[in-house]
């Protein structure tokens, strides 16, 4: 049955002396989401590339979605969608090869390795005189004794996130929740004078960070989201 539409799906392109045409769409899981069901051809003559766009006639338009149905699986099988389920879809159609091939790019993440130095003062107000209590042994965290060194590991973003293995001069504490949420709120303070106050929407840091004295240091993967083109395809053949 797939035969039989392949062979149509290339005798018609075939027929508009196309070497090479191509579409592409926006999928959502296992459905169409968005196609405006138009196709660029590519005829190669005498060195030279000739393009044109069309529409497909309707049956040409649902063997084309007939046969992303019935190779969903394995279209998807070829795609990163860890982050989100929507994803572009390319077609090429190779009539005078009798050759089908499907190609994806989706959402992933990409992680960057960064450092970041600075200086306490660059802290608003809230998260300066936050760090400068814990210092000075007014904060009940560091049990009344002043501290030096302040060490601790984060991991998230927005309201999601994590912070653990905090250090004060070496002495590893319990963190409450409130405390957990203005440790939080330093790491948010350091990453948006680099990124911006809105990096949180999509981004995700993790990392250590540490506090000695006036300096801040920091060492963490940043995460962003990129559209990237999946490394495997998908080939049909007759």
């Amino acid at each position: 049955m797939e035969e039989n539409k392949l062979k149509y799906l290339f005798a018609y392109f075939k027929a508009l002396g196309a070497n090479e045409a191509q579409t592409s769409m926006q999928i959502e899981w296992n459905s169409i989401d968005n196609w405006y069901e138009d196709f660029e051809l590519f005829k190669y003559k005498d060195g030279r590339t000739i393009t044109k766009k069309i529409v497909p006639i309707s049956p040409i338009i649902k063997i084309i979605e007939e046969l992303i149905s019935e190779n969903m699986g394995k279209i998807q099988y070829n795609t990163d969608l860890e982050w989100d389920e929507y994803f572009t879809l390319y077609i090429s159609i190779f009539p005078k090869e009798n050759r089908l091939v499907f190609e994806t790019a989706s959402r992933v993440k990409i992680w960057n390795k960064e450092s970041f130095d600075l200086k306490l003062s660059d802290l608003d107000d809230k998260n300066y005189d936050f760090i400068k209590n814990i210092q000075n042994g007014e904060n009940p965290i560091s049990g009344g004794e002043k501290v030096t060194i302040i060490d601790y590991g984060f991991d998230g973003y927005y309201d999601h996130f994590d912070v653990y293995d905090l250090e004060l001069d070496n002495q590893l504490l319990y963190m409450g929740e409130e405390t957990r949420e203005k440790f939080w709120d330093v790491v948010d303070d350091i990453i948006s004078t680099k990124y911006g106050k809105y990096w949180a929407d999509e981004d995700t840091v993790k990392g250590e960070i540490r506090i000695w004295g006036d300096d801040i240091f920091l060492n963490y993967d940043y995460g962003f989201f990129d559209w990237q083109d999946s490394e495997s395809k998908l080939e049909i053949k007759i």
